[in-house]
């Protein structure tokens, strides 16, 4: 498969270059429609199927073979920890390929986003498109995309932008995230934001669900925001007496016949 990887420093047409101004001239003015927001991310950001590229495939429902095919020349386990490329020698423009290809890869969004902070360039090391427009990419091509939007908190989160950050682990949980780390990780940025109560809640949620570590717990103490959760209520009698009754019909039905 070719690389099929464009020069980092390609300069944009005039006429990009003035519909663009155009249409930052309306933003400013506060005027601009949903179809000019879009144009605006497209100049910015990038379309994203340009003429001659493979993809753009969502990653939730690519076959094995296109996630094959795009993987195993451009993002190996190497490439993802950002060790090394697996075309190049540096990380970035392989994870350039995978996001253009699958602009929602979640584990791509995410070495995106450490390759950004770990060296402290926008737009990453080697890459097109600034960490904000990957995401804006990963959102557009699929906006119901949980998993994005959890990526997509974090980065929020580590970047000091608490409310954007909840807003999207927000929509993230609506679509569907509920597991122990990521209760807990809604709590992290309740806290940040500043709404404790929430933040307990999360706490309480993720221990329920197993989530072994206290960092958040301790962090609520520390701000004198840490309460215990109130004991669970006891069940009725007859739903503790219930599985009794149901062991022994089970004794009963396994005991040997006369």
């Amino acid at each position: 498969m070719t690389m099929n990887f464009f020069p980092f420093s390609r300069p944009a047409d005039s006429s990009a270059i003035v519909r663009g101004l155009a249409l930052i001239v309306l933003v400013s003015l506060g005027s601009i429609t949903p179809a000019a927001a879009a144009t605006l991310d497209e100049f910015k950001c990038g379309v994203l199927n340009p003429p001659g590229q493979y993809g753009p495939f969502d990653y939730r429902t690519a076959t094995g073979e296109q996630k094959y095919l795009v993987e195993v020349a451009h993002f190996s386990k190497e490439n993802e920890l950002l060790i090394r490329g697996t075309s190049q020698i540096r990380p970035g423009p392989d994870i350039d390929y995978t996001l253009r290809a699958f602009p929602n890869h979640p584990r791509a969004l995410k070495s995106m986003m450490e390759l950004h902070f770990r060296d402290k360039i926008d737009p990453p090391t080697m890459m097109r498109y600034t960490a904000e427009c990957w995401f804006n990419r990963a959102i557009r091509f699929t906006p119901d995309d949980a998993q994005v939007r959890l990526v997509y908190g974090i980065y929020l989160l580590r970047k000091g932008e608490k409310k954007a950050a909840v807003e999207q682990l927000e929509t993230a949980r609506a679509g569907g995230l509920a597991s122990a780390n990521f209760q807990y990780n809604l709590g992290l940025a309740y806290f940040q934001a500043g709404d404790f109560e929430k933040a307990r809640a999360q706490a309480y949620k993720a221990k329920e669900m197993g989530y072994e570590l206290d960092g958040l717990k301790n962090l609520l103490a520390k701000a004198g925001q840490w309460r215990e959760p109130p004991p669970s209520a006891p069940k009725p009698a007859e739903e503790t007496a219930a599985p009794k009754a149901e062991e022994s019909t089970a004794q009963q039905s396994t005991a040997p016949k006369n």
